[in-house]
């Protein structure tokens, strides 16, 4: 069950740093904010536009002026969660002396989204099975911009002599999997959500496996 103020905590979260939201802004993260948590109490089947609309506080017909259907939510989180990702990734990057640190700023950054829109990851793992679906559209967009970096990153540490050599697709397909797969896991059959502890795991396993032997 989410905490009383995840709201809050998930308009934070895609805040931009550099100006305020508008109005409309605000209000589309709040549609956001309350189907995640209506989706986590009543399941995305059973949910209905107008119990995102009470426990938002808002007219139903405003939620129709933004969305059509509750997919068009799923859909709207995940763009949001992506800009505000690579955003925060951005950043963080000029600080991040080696490709191991750079690796860790987007594995924690990673964790950081997803603990917030926790509530809804089977529902985006329900939309990914189906072939048509416009969650899994974006997903398979987000996939490949993330594979790329981290694809990216292992490479400039092969060549600085701080990674062995790999094949670096391979690794960045591994890195992903493994938090992609402990957040199912930890979803799915448990029904609690550690980002730290998934951040801490992805980065002592990649890392043992990527550093060179003369790497501490």
């Amino acid at each position: 069950m989410p905490d009383k103020d995840d709201n809050e905590n998930f308009i934070e979260l895609f805040e931009e740093d550099s100006r305020p939201m508008t109005k409309s802004e605000r209000t589309r993260l709040k549609i956001m904010a309350s189907a995640a948590k209506v989706f986590d109490e009543k399941g995305f089947d059973k949910a209905s536009i107008q119990d995102i609309a009470d426990d938002a506080g808002i007219a139903k017909g405003t939620i129709y002026y933004y969305i059509e259907k509750k997919e068009d939510i799923l859909v709207s989180i995940l763009k949001f969660g992506k800009a505000r990702l690579f955003s925060k990734i951005e950043k963080g990057m000029d600080k991040a002396e080696t490709a191991s640190k750079k690796i860790d700023l987007i594995i924690r950054n990673h964790m950081k989204t997803v603990k917030i829109v926790g509530p809804i990851i089977p529902f985006f793992a329900h939309s990914l099975a189906s072939t048509d679906s416009a969650t899994r559209d974006v997903m398979a967009g987000f996939r490949e911009e993330y594979l790329h970096l981290l694809e990216s990153i292992i490479e400039e540490g092969i060549k600085s002599g701080e990674f062995r050599q790999v094949d670096p697709g391979k690794a960045a397909l591994g890195i992903l999997s493994l938090v992609v797969g402990q957040l199912l896991q930890a979803k799915l059959f448990t029904g609690k959500l550690n980002a730290k502890e998934i951040a801490d795991n992805t980065m002592d396993i990649a890392l043992n496996g990527l550093r060179s032997r003369h790497e501490d």
